[in-house]
């Protein structure tokens, strides 16, 4: 079984020869329009650079976006219908997407397609990268939206560029069940999530204040795995923020991380209540809605699907069944209460709706963005997952040093007016 990787919209042929073996194998499929065969090109580009690795081929029927990220103008019936075609002809093998585990329709080649390739003289040289911009907005859908830059996204957009250079110009490989494979990578982007901001309208970086997590084909692979990947042939070491959600919520309302040990540690009528617990609850109280039955559903639900998917680990099953027996001695308002007035410097941005919860998720990516910066000016690659980087094993005192030191940078000067508006003002 190999590691999943996203779906490139960039990539596609750039040589005479590969344009017309794809041309031939449209007609062979009966295409006829321009889009079909631009969309075969898409697909057999992916899976050319995929190797053994599956690719993620979402079959939704919604837009794959705009000119800037989509700049070949694939639509997602065309690429669907290649997909089909390509599998009709043993080309391909699908493996359907399961919406209640949370797995997405991913698709690789065959040998037959992988001969193909090699008859036809494929290589990574032949194709291109049709990049137009390192940062993207999406709407509520996740559909990428149109955006004027601003200051604040050409300065991402740069720094982004220089970290695509740094980690272009590194081998990084990983190891999937004993088989070593290199990542070809994908440009490395930051998606910001669009929200209506009432009485904002008007504010230049209103595009640039909810989501902007940056995610790397590295992060689709489980911890174990990314324990093996390698940075030119060096080990590395992956290295988290400690409590990174509620200390960026302190860094950016207070202005400095929490002071008084483990944020996460909670006592009920001195009864310690175990950490597992109490982190969900201040994880899932980022984005629900106001009061207790929003929370206290996420809460449940989310550890009993954790335990009832499909392979789970025993300590997901595990920390079910001891949620459950806490949940008899500790209703969920009470131990929402209590964390709230153990943090009530931060507590009025719990509970306040799913563009709150966005806006906590920028502030912490604006922060390790912030890391991924200084790291690569300085020359050291790293590879973000959500709120650690994975390093070669040599700069590991200098990543600890920095990641749970690094200073929230209010650079698109939010915080004087997030800190003052009504959170019923966000919408």
């Amino acid at each position: 079984m190999s590691y999943t990787i996203p779906y490139n919209l960039y990539l596609d042929v750039n040589t005479p020869d590969l344009e017309e073996h794809c041309q031939i194998a449209g007609k062979m499929f009966k295409f006829s329009q321009k889009t079909q065969f631009q969309a075969l090109r898409s697909v057999l580009s992916n899976l050319f650079i995929a190797k053994d690795r599956r690719v993620m081929a979402r079959r939704k029927r919604e837009s794959l976006g705009d000119n800037v990220t989509n700049p070949m103008g694939i639509g997602y019936l065309a690429r669907n219908t290649s997909v089909d075609r390509l599998e009709k002809a043993g080309f391909i093998e699908v493996e359907k997407g399961d919406y209640l585990e949370g797995k997405e329709t991913t698709i690789v080649a065959t040998e037959k397609l992988k001969d193909w390739f090699k008859t036809t003289g494929w290589s990574k040289e032949k194709l291109t990268n049709r990049i137009n911009g390192y940062v993207l907005v999406r709407g509520s859908r996740r559909q990428p939206v149109s955006f004027k830059h601003t200051d604040y996204s050409k300065w991402v957009e740069e720094k982004l560029k220089d970290y695509n250079r740094l980690i272009n110009q590194q081998d990084i490989s990983i190891e999937i069940n004993g088989e070593r494979m290199t990542y070809d990578l994908s440009p490395i982007t930051r998606p910001f999530i669009k929200h209506n901001i009432k009485g904002m309208e008007k504010l230049e970086n209103k595009d640039f204040m909810f989501g902007g997590r940056i995610y790397g084909p590295w992060a689709s692979a489980s911890g174990n795995d990314r324990k093996t990947i390698l940075i030119n042939g060096e080990e590395t070491i992956e290295i988290d923020r400690t409590a990174s959600h509620i200390n960026a919520m302190y860094q950016f309302v207070p202005g400095s991380q929490y002071q008084y040990g483990d944020p996460y540690h909670l006592e009920i009528d001195g009864v310690v209540i175990p950490r597992f617990i109490v982190k969900k609850y201040s994880s899932l109280m980022q984005g629900s809605k106001p009061g207790y039955q929003s929370t206290a559903m996420r809460v449940t639900r989310s550890f009993r699907e954790d335990a009832e998917k499909k392979n789970a680990k025993q300590s997901d099953i595990d920390n079910y069944q001891i949620f459950l027996e806490w949940k008899k001695r500790y209703t969920p308002t009470k131990i929402i209460d209590s964390f709230l007035l153990k943090h009530s410097n931060i507590s009025d941005y719990y509970r306040s709706g799913k563009a709150w919860g966005d806006a906590i998720s920028c502030w912490e990516s604006d922060i390790m963005f912030e890391v991924l910066v200084d790291l690569t000016d300085k020359g050291i690659p790293s590879l973000s997952v959500y709120d650690s980087v994975i390093v070669q094993k040599r700069h590991k005192d200098y990543v600890e040093k920095i990641i749970n030191t690094m200073a929230y940078q209010d650079r698109k000067h939010l915080r004087d007016i997030l800190l003052v508006v009504n959170k019923d003002g966000i919408s």
